[in-house]
């Protein structure tokens, strides 16, 4: 498995965008069958991304997805720095998820 860990800091005046941003990729990574977890966390100006696809097939095919390119570029003035983002083979892990949590 692929995990993929992103941070996104948001200029103030635009995270509420960025956020409704986010939320649509989501919706985008459901009909996605290699995703596994698509979570969207958030401290301060800080958005946190954490995604989780079966394979690099599913990730590289989820990041090559036209609405992930326009979403990073729309990103580009809304951010404070560029994104920050690391993936990494998942080693070792319990997986339990509460199905419907969705926000």
């Amino acid at each position: 498995m692929i995990a993929l860990h992103a941070e996104l800091r948001v200029r103030p005046p635009h995270q509420d965008e960025v956020l409704t941003s986010l939320r649509a990729l989501l919706t985008l990574a459901e009909s996605e069958p290699g995703n596994l977890i698509y979570a969207i966390h958030r401290e301060e100006e800080t958005f946190f991304l954490y995604e989780l696809y079966r394979d690099q097939q599913a990730c590289d095919a989820h990041l090559g997805s036209q609405a992930v390119v326009l979403a990073l570029e729309r990103f580009a003035p809304l951010l404070l720095e560029p994104p920050r983002v690391r993936i990494t083979r998942l080693l070792a892990a319990r997986l339990a998820v509460e199905p419907g949590v969705r926000r």
